[in-house]
């Protein structure tokens, strides 16, 4: 397999992962839960929590303006076609940038798929000690993450673009 079929392969299979895990999972809470109900799943550490989320992480911006959900869309559109490019012309070769990167595609994907559909992002996963809650977030969001870890991890400790 060449290097660039090998690259579309991981993508198609993460990206595609990543979408259905995080889309099955919103659809679940969506069709089972009523906004702001809980769930207790670990007493005191996690709760499965429907809330929605018409801004960015941690809830920033996230207010009733129409055209807020419009400005995000068209931002998300914009990162994914650049996350895209980079992916196809890097020359990189780790597996932390083959992998990485197309966990924050779909994550990103799996963001917008909610804003276009709802106008707003589905959130559940409600990790919190006590009364400290860490702001809800979904797959999407936790795909986001590890793939941003995993970039970040390349860039700060490996000095190969190559193997890892």
């Amino acid at each position: 397999m060449t290097k660039m079929a090998q690259r579309i392969n991981n993508l198609l299979v993460i990206f595609s992962c990543s979408i259905l895990l995080d889309q099955a999972t919103k659809f679940l809470v969506l069709n089972n839960m009523n906004q702001y109900s809980s769930i207790k799943v670990i007493d005191g550490l996690f709760n499965i929590t429907f809330v929605t989320n018409k801004g960015m992480a941690f809830g920033i911006l996230n207010r009733p303006d129409y055209w807020i959900n419009y400005f995000f869309i068209a931002i998300g559109i914009i990162t994914i076609g650049g996350l895209l490019w980079w992916y196809f012309t890097c020359e990189i070769e780790s597996r932390l940038f083959l992998y990485g990167l197309p966990l924050v595609i779909g994550g990103a994907v799996g963001n917008l798929i909610d804003r276009s559909l709802h106008g707003y992002v589905i959130d559940f996963l409600d990790l919190h000690i006590g009364t400290l809650h860490w702001p809800a977030f979904n797959v999407a969001d936790s795909c986001i993450t590890v793939g941003s870890f995993m970039l970040i991890a390349l860039m700060a400790f490996f000095n190969s673009t190559k193997g890892r």
